[in-house]
């Protein structure tokens, strides 16, 4: 089951259209992996996501944020919680979030809008 979950991920982040991002799996064992999201402005997520047959833990691994950009952690994950960080420039304003659940992943890049 967590193959197909993994390969479901894999397929979601295959499907997104985006030329000004990419995501990675930076690592990747039986019950995790570490992924690297890019969103279209802002900056990147780094994060952890350790699976098990109950529950899925988020961690927030690193945040960097574009040249201009800031940002701040609006809800940092956990045991079945989203990841929720926005981005705020001098004239620009984005929100990134993601939620892994077997079935139902959903990753937001948000779009960017002005102050």
């Amino acid at each position: 089951m967590r193959r197909f979950f993994a390969l479901g991920l894999l397929a979601v982040l295959a499907l997104t259209p985006s030329a000004a991002r990419a995501d990675e799996i930076l690592e990747q064992g039986p019950d995790y992996f570490v992924i690297a999201m890019y969103p279209n402005a802002g900056g990147t997520v780094t994060l952890h996501v350790g699976l098990n047959p109950y529950h899925i833990t988020t961690t927030i691994l690193d945040i960097q944020a574009a040249p201009g950009w800031s940002y701040s952690v609006t809800r940092d994950g956990g045991l079945d919680s989203p990841v929720e960080i926005r981005y705020e420039s001098a004239l620009y304003r984005s929100k990134f979030s993601a939620l892994y659940k077997p079935g139902k992943t959903v990753i937001d890049y948000g779009e960017v809008k002005s102050r």
